[in-house]
């Protein structure tokens, strides 16, 4: 699941560093991308989306940290698709990125953090993993540091072997 309006982000490299790490570990997945669908809040979840979950057993969402949650059409998606639970969901790992440092996150209650965390993952199968891999502090970061979470986040998406 990927969330970003735009297709030259650093979301899009994650997003894309996602998709190389599933390769590598030989993880056949799909890919749903709320902007390039159409998605809109108020509306009801496509039956293509329906179809996906329905088939997955791991949920890997991307997206930009905004305001220290995630972005509003994703909450939508997530409540849309969440309302009657995904029973066959028993993983899921959010990678996301954060403009304010791990600290400034922590202070503000991570929000982000805990909504995937507890709301979205008691969506899912019980005892469901959990896995959040986060780049805190991007509005400062420098090219090295984006570079070094690109590879971390493709190695840690590789060893996970979902």
């Amino acid at each position: 699941m990927f969330v970003h309006p735009l297709n030259e982000s650093l979301g899009s490299a994650v997003f894309e560093r996602v998709k190389r790490g599933l390769e590598s570990a030989g993880t056949a997945f799909e890919v749903i991308d709320l902007y390039v669908d159409g998605f809109r809040p108020g509306t009801d979840l496509p039956e293509r989306h329906r179809e996906m979950l329905d088939r997955a057993s791991t949920l890997i969402l991307v997206y930009p940290t905004w305001w220290t949650t995630q972005p509003a059409l994703l909450l939508a998606w997530l409540t849309a698709a969440m309302v009657n639970g995904v029973d066959s969901i028993s993983s899921l790992v959010c990678v996301t990125t954060h403009g304010g440092t791990r600290v400034a996150n922590l202070i503000a209650g991570r929000s982000g953090y805990h909504t995937a965390a507890r709301v979205v993952r008691a969506g899912c199968a019980a005892r469901a993993t959990f896995h959040w891999l986060a780049l805190y502090g991007v509005d400062k970061s420098d090219e090295q540091g984006r570079l070094a979470f690109l590879q971390r986040t493709e190695r840690e998406i590789g060893r996970l072997a979902i």
